[in-house]
């Protein structure tokens, strides 16, 4: 896979690495309250999530297609982690975390990225608006304080714990959750002329007043103590068959939602930059990057959606911006990791709800809905309750048979079979659009686009006339054939033949013809009735009249 950035440093020139660099601080201040909040969110010690920022921006930099597009954390993998560390402990999500960049290495060298771009809108709206959803209640704990322990990881059974405890709030920690609120929307009200993280200045701000009240709310050092200011904290897996065998689910889960909360934000990207997205490149980028991540101490990597917006307002202009990013978190681990400690989690939880309702786009969703069919609106429905309701395995499950059902239905749809009239039967107009003229006894049947398998019915179902002797089945437009219709071919001339009717192809192309040689068409007509072009084909079958 070639990478961007040599390209990028060929006519690279002091303005460009002041706009990066700037564009990389500003993006690196941003990132790390969120690498903090998914870690925590995820179950796991947050400098993890700072490890991750740096590895991700500096190897989706290297390999990633997209110019502007920063590696983070992914936000999806919140919904998977709680279950994974709960079974497995934190070897689960090395394993889970390694397979899926292997996962992903793969897609990307034999080509399966370019499957991402054919999910419908419908799956992939469905799908990260119910991770928002249930992103957003999975920070409830810490906003209002509920210090609920041993929470179940199902979406329904969580809200309705919380329902319950809603006379446990903690007052305190809920003003420090809305406070943050309130900072972002005014930052928001004020539109300064340059950008000024919200989320930092509500860290500092709300860890101050945490401090100096002594509120009796949860903060960083309270749960998780000192943390490390080493940059890579080496881990490696324990595997064994079973261990492999069982989280097999969950790395292809894991590879699918990277894919796909990676395709949004380098589309965003792409928007800017006007390039094309190479989406074999970017999931062996991601590959790449998950897999180096987990070596150092890291989690899964994805392609970040608010650390990319944030890099295109900030005013980047190649990919180098993703590895200053990675520097200055990096700086800030080894020099800030003491005062980490004092951030309330009801902060990280605030910032993380917001962060959800932007991913879940309110009115992305209503223009959807009134715009789309009605097949879409079901499908967006069904992937949205399926992943709130049992889990994004059956999500992902579902995702892939609709997206391959919708794919061969646009197939079948643009394959048109029909009869050839006869002079008689057409107007004055069409036979002045038409050069051929053929006897009774003969049928010419045309066939335009490639055959797969929701074509088969269409082959199966073309009534053949009574007195018929002659089929010609003109297959010029015919570009591919699969194997399920080409059985289904074979048994459609057989009962043509059985009815007394010889069965002649003209215009059949290379792979076409491979196939019907392959599936023993070619024998069962013979060789002689297959012809380069219909005049001859209908010379030869009148001769058989």
């Amino acid at each position: 896979m070639k990478s961007k950035i040599f390209d990028n440093l060929r006519d690279y020139n002091k303005d460009l690495f002041v706009r990066d660099i700037i564009a990389g601080i500003i993006v690196a201040i941003v990132s790390i309250p969120i690498s903090l909040s998914i870690a925590i969110a995820s179950g796991i010690s947050p400098e993890k999530g700072l490890y991750t920022s740096i590895v991700a921006g500096i190897f989706m930099a290297i390999f990633g297609s997209g110019k502007l597009s920063i590696g983070g954390m992914s936000i999806a993998f919140i919904t998977i982690a709680p279950a994974i560390t709960a079974s497995y402990g934190t070897n689960g999500i090395v394993v889970t975390g390694l397979l899926a960049g292997i996962i992903l290495i793969l897609m990307g060298v034999f080509k399966l990225g370019t499957l991402v771009k054919l999910i419908p809108y419908a799956i992939t709206l469905g799908f990260t608006s119910a991770i928002a959803l249930i992103l957003l209640v999975s920070q409830i704990n810490e906003f209002f304080g509920f210090q609920i322990e041993n929470l179940p990881y199902d979406f329904i059974p969580r809200l309705i714990l919380f329902i319950k405890n809603s006379n446990n709030i903690n007052n305190f920690a809920s003003f420090i959750g809305i406070f943050t609120i309130v900072i972002y929307f005014i930052f928001k009200k004020l539109q300064l002329k340059f950008y000024v993280p919200y989320s930092i200045v509500a860290i500092v701000v709300t860890s101050i007043i945490t401090a100096i009240f002594r509120l009796p709310i949860n903060t960083i050092g309270s749960i998780y103590g000192d943390l490390k200011n080493q940059f890579i904290s080496w881990q490696l897996p324990v595997l064994s068959i079973p261990i492999i065998r069982n989280l097999i689910p969950h790395a292809i889960t894991l590879a699918a939602i990277i894919s796909m909360e990676s395709l949004l934000a380098s589309i965003k990207s792409d928007e800017v930059t006007k390039e094309v997205y190479d989406s074999n490149g970017e999931v062996f980028a991601l590959g790449i990057s998950n897999f180096c991540s987990i070596v150092c101490g890291g989690l899964p990597v994805s392609v970040s959606y608010p650390s990319t917006d944030i890099n295109i307002k900030s005013g980047a202009r190649t990919n180098l911006s993703g590895i200053f990013h990675s520097l200055f978190i990096a700086l800030a681990l080894s020099i800030f990791i003491p005062l980490i400690r004092f951030i309330p989690l009801a902060t990280l939880s605030a910032i993380m709800i917001i962060i959800s309702i932007e991913i879940l786009d309110i009115k992305s969703i209503m223009r959807f809905i009134s715009n789309s069919t009605k097949s879409d609106k079901w499908i967006f429905i069904a992937t949205f309750f399926l992943t709130i309701v049992f889990d994004l395995v059956i999500a992902i499950e579902f995702g892939f048979i609709a997206t391959a059902l919708i794919f061969l239905s646009k197939l079948s749809d643009n394959v048109n079979i029909r009869k050839w009239k006869r002079f008689e039967e057409l107007s004055e107009e069409e036979r002045k659009q038409h050069s051929i003229d053929f006897p009774k006894g003969i049928e010419i049947i045309d066939i335009e686009g490639p055959l797969y398998y929701a074509s088969a019915n269409k082959i199966t179902s073309m009534d053949i006339e009574k007195d018929t002797k002659v089929v010609i089945y003109r297959m010029s437009s015919v570009t591919s054939l699969d194997a399920y219709v080409a059985h289904a071919l074979r048994i459609k001339v057989a009962n043509i033949k059985l009815s007394g009717a010889e069965v002649i192809f003209s215009h059949v192309q290379e792979k076409p013809y491979n196939m019907m040689l392959k599936e023993g068409i070619v024998d069962d007509v013979g060789e002689s009735n297959i012809k380069s072009n219909i005049k001859d084909a209908l010379n030869y079958a009148i001769s058989k009249l």
